[in-house]
């Protein structure tokens, strides 16, 4: 049809070609300019061709990304962002070159395996620089020793690989000697040959293995963010203006005021009757104030509750005597944990020390111990990561289900106790570092054995369910958080469980399984005097699939027959994105300089869609950026209700009182289960 079409980007389906078209615009135009390469997926991020340090043998290459925004009545809006990919400096070739002496060579596949996580199941993921704009992915499978590249025998139509190469990237230097490497491409169904010269490893630096030098590389502030956005446009302007036929705003956009709420921080109880109020006015020594208070609050018997069916019994696991675990550090790491565990739940426990470095004779013993009591219990875990690697940690879980595992590393460990007593810096900035790690790591042990630090004392509803897919589709989780007033019953409880899922080709969860399973745990509430519950927010942790939603409506449905849910009950389903996929971020202007927004900063995009910061400037370092979560409401009519549920969630922060967490505490036991789950199911790597 030869006719022009004149696109207002006012109406809903107006915007979505518009952003559409407005996406494939920005993609040509980094394709057209010089400096920037691309891996296979996706479009949107855009990597320099120089890195910007070298740090330990990791190239750090600047990315720029970008994505287009509905906006409503503004119109379409382009999100700039910025990052970092960490390669490897070496080759697949130069970690395994065959001429080197033998320490040399062990020395560099173990640098290999570190750099790829392989005590983590992680296979390496491998960039194949060809030379092309577009960089393709691959996935290291073993390294073909004693072949080259004119010995691999016949590669395609090709009488080798090096013919092949030759044909395919003849500007590429290659010679027939040349090492090489087994890799599996995405959707190629078995492993090919290529150059292993090629190949440079991805480091996936996250805050679990982490490498000295690259942490200043994991963030960035607010005003890089925005000077990478203006580049990111810069780079696109003329270009895109041109194709669209539009201008943009000179400015970077800023909310209408009526679309922008600081939500309320909600009180908090503990035991003993104490309260953490919340913040007075809406500044940065309230807020700060506001997180501090949480562990002096349970300390001296604070802790809100603890179940009367669990044993006080803790079961520590140390390294064995010797090297840098002395006598001294042993005694003192025991002490302090009883004393800090006696003081937050008022009462003693008794503790039991096991001696252990190896993580199989750690589930021999502690086996035997559940054998003795008549079953599973709770154990801290100090591994020696001399003797233990990765792998510890899923050999631990799949031996022994059904424990509560508290896990510390001997390093941390070791790092602050030496702080504390070689005498050198603030000796009392050192001793409260030791038991700020002391008092975190019991918290985070009570919390797994089912007490509960502190409640909220008000939010917009009476009960939270999340529901969360795990990785790889095989298992799913659900979280029930209660909390009410106290003249209902319960007036807080919590509850967490998860399954098997069936199809693990599909993200959705099988209807009449998950609406059996919604009932099931309500079903764990047995007490007769159950107060029906009148408001309940339903999350949903990525989208719902197929033909989840209309199983929550039958769940809900059940539950009001059962009584659990009453009649008139309020029953809102919203979808919980917790990596926007949109680069969305957010600052204010201070001066000439950007900062962090205070945490609980909404920005409400329409009246279904609330972009969240539970994090903020009262508890992230200035070289970071609030990080926010999308909130999609699918059902019911407040998306402002919901996000002031979400913030208030996500002050029950128990692994990390005086931090902000990011997302509702149900999204993040949810996330716990899965991630326990898939342990439990496998062993590691050794």
């Amino acid at each position: 049809m030869n006719k022009a079409l004149r696109l207002q980007p006012v109406s809903d389906e107006d915007q979505g070609v518009f952003a559409d078209l407005l996406e494939r615009c920005l993609v040509v135009a980094f394709e057209r300019s010089s400096g920037y390469w691309r891996l296979s997926r996706p479009l949107r991020n855009w990597y320099a061709d120089e890195p910007v340090a070298q740090i330990e043998g990791v190239d750090v290459i600047p990315r720029l990304s970008f994505s287009t925004v509905r906006l409503g009545a503004p119109g379409v809006g382009i999100a700039f962002d910025a990052g970092y990919l960490n390669r490897t400096q070496m080759t697949v070739a130069d970690f395994f070159d065959p001429t080197l002496g033998q320490v040399e060579r062990n020395r560099r596949r173990r640098d290999f395996d570190r750099f790829r996580n392989r005590a983590e199941r992680r296979k390496g993921t491998l960039l194949y620089r060809t030379g092309k704009q577009v960089v393709p992915v691959c996935y290291f499978d073993q390294f073909a020793e004693r072949m080259t590249c004119g010995t691999t025998g016949p590669v395609m139509q090709f009488d080798s690989l090096f013919d092949y190469c030759l044909e395919q990237y003849p500007d590429l230097d290659l010679a027939r000697n040349d090492l090489v490497a087994y890799v599996s491409f995405p959707g190629l169904g078995h492993p090919v040959p290529v150059p292993a010269k090629w190949l440079h490893l991805r480091v996936m630096a996250d805050e679990e293995h982490s490498y000295r030098g690259l942490g200043e590389y994991k963030t960035l502030s607010p005003d890089k963010r925005r000077d990478a956005a203006i580049k990111g446009w810069d780079l696109c302007r003329e270009f895109v203006e041109g194709s669209m036929g539009c201008e943009a705003e000179e400015e970077l956009w800023c909310p209408p005021v009526d679309r922008c709420e600081l939500l309320p921080c909600p009180g908090l109880q503990f035991g003993q009757s104490r309260v953490v109020a919340a913040p007075k006015n809406q500044t940065g020594d309230e807020y700060e104030r506001y997180f501090r208070e949480r562990l002096e609050k349970l300390k001296g018997g604070g802790l809100y509750h603890y179940p009367p069916a669990v044993e006080r019994k803790l079961h520590l696991v140390t390294p064995k005597q010797g090297g840098l675990w002395t006598k001294e550090l042993q005694t003192g790491f025991v002490t302090d944990f009883g004393k800090v565990i006696q003081d937050i739940t008022g009462t003693r426990f008794a503790i039991t020390e096991l001696r252990e470095d190896d993580s199989d004779r750690i589930v021999d013993a502690l086996g035997k111990i559940a054998d003795t009591q008549g079953g599973p219990g709770t154990a801290a875990v100090v591994f020696d990561e001399r003797v233990a690697n990765g792998a510890s940690y899923y050999t631990l879980s799949h031996g022994l289900k059904g424990w509560n595992l508290k896990r510390l590393t001997r390093g941390l460990v070791q790092k602050k106790w030496d702080a504390r007593h070689n005498g050198r810096g603030d000796r009392r900035k050192a001793d409260r570092r030791w038991m700020d790690t002391i008092t975190l790591s019991v918290i985070d042990t009570l919390d797994q054995m089912e007490a509960i630090p502190w409640r909220l004392s008000e939010w917009p509803y009476e009960a939270c369910l999340a529901i969360d897919v795990g990785e790889g589709r095989r298992h799913f989780a659900m979280s029930l958080l209660i909390c009410r007033g106290d003249g209902k019953k319960p007036s807080f409880a919590r509850v967490s469980e998860s399954w098997p899922k069936g199809d693990h080709q599909r993200e959705t969860i099988n209807p009449v399984i998950l609406r059996d399973k919604i009932v099931q745990l309500f079903d764990a509430f047995e007490d007769p005097g159950f107060d029906p519950i009148r408001s309940l927010l339903i999350l949903r942790d990525g989208r719902l699939c197929g033909e989840e939603e209309s199983a929550l409506k039958e769940a809900i449905d059940r539950l009001q027959q059962k009584d659990r849910l009453s009649q008139d009950a309020t029953s809102d389903f919203v979808e919980v994105h917790k990596k926007t996929m949109k680069n969305l971020r957010m600052w204010l202007p201070q001066g000439r300089s950007r900062v962090n927004v205070l945490e609980g900063q909404a920005v409400y995009l329409d009246g279904q869609a609330a972009l969240l910061t539970c994090t903020g400037s009262a508890t992230l370092s200035e070289s970071a950026t609030a990080d926010p979560c999308l909130l999609m409401m699918r059902q019911g009519k407040d998306v402002r209700r919901a996000a002031r549920a979400f913030f208030a969630l996500s002050q029950l922060n128990y692994s990390s009182p005086s931090k902000a967490q990011r997302y509702a505490h149900p999204i993040r036991e949810t996330d716990a289960r899965l991630q326990q789950r898939m342990a439990e199911d496998m062993r590691g790597v050794k």
